[in-house]
């Protein structure tokens, strides 16, 4: 009986249908492979080496709903490190060979691709920023990232100046990969002043627009040079930045004076890890920056006062109204009763005799010429009075834009 009852159960078992929601369908893995060949242009891979790419899982984007793919336009990434770090889940790992690689088996979704370290020496200054690639079912993509270089900016906010005013000059350097362990462990920005300029003032570094405080960084000055090292607690503020921010930078800022008349100028570098294993210091020079001290203005030769031109433009309209040039007519000749008294009327005795006495008609022929010769003549003094003034005007904008300049 037992026996019967167990290969009932297993009979209906088989031939019944199952009841209950039906089995998902896994969806069909994407792959995406990471080229770069690109990056590398005509100077070969080597400039760049080989990397390690690791792919994570942004579970905070849903890609099988419009919202969630409408969502990666405004995905805020460095935000979502430092709010939402587990967000990010690493999913797969390879390293590139000839400068490819393909990771294979991605489920739908948004990942953060990394690139990591080159163990090429020559490769040590170069680093590539994280980006994010949606993958869709049974989708593949290839990309090719934009190598990036670690590099220092030079810019001072003024080009010319005068003895005894001040220029400010910015430093401006990139942050380089954390290493490994996450932490950097070294970052220096040096400013050295050339010609007719001297230190005026403290000087100030800040991390992403943010100053650090004085514990933060050493500043040793010494003559015409300044440096500018951070300490343990700015490279641990540094680290944290660059980790959820690949354009984080770091800014030094120092007021220079001119002393003298002359050219001037300043150079700056950037010391920090370089991004290979070893981690060695790289550093980077940053254009010259150019800056002319010009002799200050003498007394009694400052510019005249250019007023009265602009008074003289204000009387070009009343010109038509000078004596000769008021009261014309198109015919060039005084309108009748102008002056008060009617035309005098031609007497019968200074008609000549055998001479036809018809006075010509001013819609004859002549009187059309005389018309024409009136309004040309008339036209010609309104253009020429019209091009003076605006060869005055032209000539005062010159003047002032270069009065600014000097300025």
């Amino acid at each position: 009986m037992a026996v019967a009852l167990a290969v009932t159960v297993g009979v209906a078992g088989v031939g019944m249908p199952v009841s209950g929601p039906p089995a998902a369908v896994a969806a069909a893995p994407g792959s995406v492979t990471v080229d770069l060949r690109a990056a590398a242009g005509v100077d070969g891979l080597d400039t760049i080496g080989e990397r390690t790419v690791t792919a994570s899982r942004i579970t905070t984007v849903d890609m099988s709903t419009q919202a969630g793919r409408e969502s990666l336009a405004t995905l805020d990434v460095p935000r979502l490190l430092r709010t939402q770090p587990d967000a990010i889940v690493d999913v797969a790992t390879a390293r590139t060979s000839g400068g490819r690689v393909t990771l294979d088996g991605l489920q739908p979704g948004a990942y953060l691709f990394t690139l990591g370290d080159s163990e090429a020496k020559a490769a040590s200054h170069v680093f590539f920023a994280p980006f994010v690639v949606p993958v869709a079912e049974g989708s593949a993509r290839t990309v090719e990232p934009k190598a990036q270089h670690l590099n220092v900016v030079l810019e001072a906010n003024r080009q010319r100046v005068h003895p005894g005013e001040d220029v400010t000059l910015t430093v401006r350097g990139v942050a380089p990969n954390p290493s490994v362990d996450g932490t950097i462990g070294h970052y220096e920005l040096t400013l050295t002043l050339a010609g007719n300029l001297a230190f005026d003032g403290d000087p100030t570094v800040r991390v992403n627009g943010e100053a650090l405080s004085p514990g933060d960084v050493t500043f040793r000055r010494g003559g015409n040079h300044l440096r500018a090292v951070l300490t343990k607690s700015g490279l641990q503020k540094l680290a944290r930045a660059r980790a959820t921010d690949a354009s984080t930078t770091v800014t030094l800022e120092q007021r220079a004076r001119a002393t003298a008349e002359g050219t001037a100028g300043a150079d700056a570098t950037l010391t920090t890890d370089g991004m290979d294993p070893e981690r060695k210091h790289v550093t980077v020079e940053a254009a010259h920056a150019d800056v002319l001290v010009e002799a200050p203005a003498r007394p009694g030769s400052s510019k005249p006062d250019r007023r009265w031109l602009w008074g003289l433009l204000g009387l070009l309209p009343l010109v038509p109204l000078l004596p000769g040039l008021a009261g014309t007519t198109p015919s060039g000749t005084a309108p009748a009763g102008s002056q008060g008294t009617p035309p005098e009327t031609p007497r019968p005795a200074d008609k000549e005799p055998g001479r036809d006495q018809t006075q010509p008609s001013q819609d004859g022929p002549r009187g059309r010429v005389d018309q024409v010769l009136a309004y040309t003549g008339a036209n010609v003094i309104w253009l020429a009075l019209l091009a003076l003034a605006l060869i005055v005007v032209g000539w005062l904008l010159a003047r002032r834009k270069e009065d600014e300049q000097e300025q």
